[in-house]
C-alpha cells in the first residue's frame, strides 16, 4: 500500500494536479458492489456491443462508481450480479483494451468531462 501511495503522489505532481485519489484496500466484486454510495454505478464490459459509451452516461454533477474488469472481461455471473445491484452497462469504445489501459482511459474521459 506504501509503494502504491508513493506512485500516486509522483503522478499527482507530474501532472500538476493537486488532488491525491483516496486508494482503498483490495475488496472482493461482492464488496464492492454491495457497498458503494456513488450515485452513478457503471460497470464496462464488452459482452454487449450495444452498450452505450460511457461518455454519454455520465454526469459531471454526481459520484461515481465505474467497474473495469480484468483480463478477459467480467464472467456472466459478475456482469448480471452488478446489473441486479442497479449498475449500468458501458462501453469504452470500440478498442478493446487493457485493464491497465481502460482505467487511465476512463479517468482521463471523466476528468475530461468535468472540464467541460
Amino acid at each position: 500500500f506504501n509503494r502504491v501511495n508513493r506512485i500516486a503522489i509522483s503522478a499527482m505532481k507530474q501532472s500538476g494536479q493537486y488532488y491525491l485519489p483516496t486508494i482503498n484496500n483490495l475488496n472482493s466484486f461482492d464488496e464492492v458492489i454491495n457497498s458503494t454510495k456513488e450515485e452513478q454505478l457503471f460497470i464496462a464490459h464488452v459482452e454487449d456491443s450495444l452498450n452505450h459509451h460511457l461518455a454519454g452516461l455520465y454526469s459531471p454533477d454526481k459520484s461515481i462508481c465505474l467497474l473495469i474488469g480484468p483480463e478477459g472481461d467480467f464472467t456472466k455471473d459478475e456482469i448480471s450480479l452488478a446489473k441486479a445491484r442497479k449498475f449500468k452497462s458501458v462501453s469504452l469504445g470500440r478498442s478493446i483494451l487493457r485493464t491497465e489501459t481502460a482505467g487511465v482511459y476512463s479517468v482521463s474521459l471523466i476528468r475530461g468531462l468535468n472540464e467541460r
